[in-house]
């Protein structure tokens, strides 16, 4: 088997409606978005935000949930 094979499950498809959520020190933050990209956990993925239109780099973090790519990866 070769490393290419073992993929995580997809969590995140392209046009999905996620949430885009932030925890620091207690302090939660969530936002409604767009996957623009397909991903399963830990991958990055375009993020558009619903509110802004902005598009912003998030890594996936469980079923139709996103965080910042600078947030640890500990779940």
């Amino acid at each position: 088997m070769r490393s290419g094979q073992l993929s995580s499950p997809v969590l995140v498809k392209r046009g999905d409606a996620v949430m885009m959520v932030a925890r620091r020190e207690g302090i939660e933050v969530s936002m409604a978005g767009e996957a623009l990209d397909a991903g399963g956990k830990g991958a990055v993925v375009r993020v558009r935000n619903a509110g802004s239109g902005q598009v912003v780099r998030m890594r996936v973090a469980g079923p139709g949930t996103v965080e910042p790519i600078d947030m640890e990866l500990n779940r």
